[in-house]
């Protein structure tokens, strides 16, 4: 599939602009001297919230524009996800009731000082805060409000992955690609990004597949159970295939696709000693700003691995810090 044929595909899914894009590619040369790993910088996505959440929520709250839909979505209370649908559903006038659960336990110091501040966000932005104590919960509270909605509520599950917020990653690899087109970067052999709730990695995937790229990418597991194992991404990719029918149905097997499992550590939002090492060293080396729940994670994977799998290496960024204030609504 050429690139302007999946851009035209992408393009008739109608979209809001969230995205400040290309965001930037760069090499890591002082933090990889043995080694050709590059950067894509996704925390760049949007100026007031990046991260890998812009690129799904322009389709989503697409979607609830056009259906005069209210949100209800899901998270822990330390959510990225619950941040980033709150503050950007409020930019287009869109209500975003949030259904949060409380946690994860096991934070690092840090992490429990932004959790704090991403409440202290969400409690300013969000149109209603339910707060329960586990995802099962959550789930019923959820599925309740979207049938007594009567077609008013549009449900989006935990970090938007769903088919329609999965082709922001799609639509991420055509961007990729034609940053290599032009000379920024060289094509990655492999890929590394953490791996959540699928839809970045199911995306990207896909959508590198629907071009004839043979680039491999390896999902570092942040999160237990099989909400993430392959089965599940694959269902997912079929939802995508099921809303871009161009997509060719090879892409949509997720071949390209290894899980790292033993990123994952003691559990979600656990830090793991790899993990805090490179941190540090991305830090000291680079000025990245890493945390240990996601892209720190995706980090160690890759320099744990990065002897055993083919270069150039590109470790997608999917995180985002927090601003110390949020926009107001236009």
């Amino acid at each position: 599939m050429r690139a302007a044929e999946l851009r035209a595909a992408l393009d008739r899914v109608p979209r809001v602009p969230l995205v400040d894009g290309p965001t930037p590619v760069r090499r890591l040369a002082r933090a990889f001297a043995d080694t050709e790993v590059w950067l894509k910088d996704d925390s760049s996505t949007n100026p007031a919230y990046g991260g890998n959440k812009p690129r799904k929520l322009e389709y989503l709250i697409a979607r609830a524009k056009a259906k005069g839909q209210e949100v209800v979505t899901f998270g822990f209370e330390s959510s990225n996800h619950a941040v980033a649908s709150a503050l950007h559903c409020s930019r287009f006038g869109v209500p975003c009731h949030l259904v949060l659960v409380r946690g994860p336990a096991g934070l690092s110091p840090a992490d429990e000082i932004l959790k704090e501040r991403k409440l202290a966000l969400v409690r300013r932005l969000a149109a209603s805060i339910e707060t329960v104590d586990d995802y099962k919960h959550a789930a019923r509270v959820g599925t309740k409000r979207w049938l007594f909605g009567f077609g008013k509520i549009l449900l989006i599950p935990p970090g938007g992955s769903n088919g329609l917020g999965t082709l922001g990653y799609v639509r991420a690899a055509l961007e990729l690609a034609e940053q290599v087109e032009r000379g920024e970067l060289p094509m990655p052999g492999t890929i590394f990004l953490p791996l959540g709730t699928g839809g970045t990695v199911t995306g990207l995937a896909v959508g590198l597949a629907a071009l004839g790229l043979s680039t491999r990418v390896v999902a570092a597991k942040v999160v237990p159970g099989a909400v993430n194992e392959l089965p599940r991404l694959r269902w997912l990719a079929r939802r995508v295939g099921k809303l871009v029918p161009e997509l060719p149905r090879p892409s949509l097997s997720l071949a390209n696709v290894a899980i790292d499992a033993l990123a994952l550590g003691a559990g979600y939002g656990a830090p793991t000693g790899e993990g805090l090492r490179a941190i540090e060293t991305a830090g000291a080396t680079e000025g990245l700003a890493l945390e240990s729940t996601y892209s720190g994670k995706a980090l160690a994977s890759l320099v744990r691995m990065k002897g055993d799998v083919k270069g150039p290496l590109l470790f997608w960024l999917t995180y985002s810090e927090l601003k110390e204030t949020a926009p107001s609504t236009p």
